[in-house]
């Protein structure tokens, strides 16, 4: 692609985020989404979304916002990618520079008890905090109440459970932490 041909692409990103971004609380400079399926973008609550960001919704759609009561914050040149789903019922927030590969789960709330005499009810959500330069690998979960440290990475196809300290690697299901990076 060009130098003219790589600024109308980039340029029709920022047009597409605007529009598409246009009811959540606070969108940051040159953010992009990529052209493919339509995201969907929930504004029930507070989103943040800083400079630079860029959202793939290109071969699967990508699920980004907030519910009611709910606050979510996508740090600055971050980039997620298609399939993923990054939804806050309480709060997630997201550093700068993380990159998130196909269809990455992010969840503050397990949605349902376990118990089946319960199963009806919806716990306490739990917030999810992911630090700055995180990597987290194709179709990885990170459930509520985790938090992944600075410059952590995580495995492709991961069960993220328990805390991930900073500059560290966890891999499995669910993830352990392989070795210090």
């Amino acid at each position: 692609m060009n130098n003219e041909g790589e600024f109308l692409y980039n340029a029709r990103g920022v047009l597409r985020a605007k529009w598409y971004l246009r009811n959540i609380t606070f969108q940051g400079e040159r953010v992009r989404i990529y052209p493919g399926l339509r995201p969907l973008v929930r504004s029930d609550g507070e989103v943040h979304i800083e400079d630079r960001v860029q959202l793939h919704s290109t071969l699967a759609r990508i699920e980004v916002g907030a519910l009611e009561g709910g606050y979510l914050r996508i740090g600055a040149g971050t980039g997620i990618n298609y399939g993923s789903v990054v939804c806050a019922s309480h709060s997630i927030t997201i550093g700068e520079r993380c990159l998130f590969g196909q269809h990455v789960l992010l969840f503050d709330s397990a949605w349902h008890y376990l118990d089946p005499a319960r199963r009806y009810e919806r716990p306490d959500p739990e917030p999810v905090v992911i630090g700055d330069n995180v990597w987290i690998g194709t179709r990885a979960m990170v459930m509520p109440g985790v938090t992944i440290g600075d410059d952590a990475a995580v495995a492709a196809g991961s069960v993220v459970t328990r805390d991930v300290p900073a500059r560290h690697f966890a891999a499995g299901v669910p993830a352990k932490v392989i070795r210090e990076l």
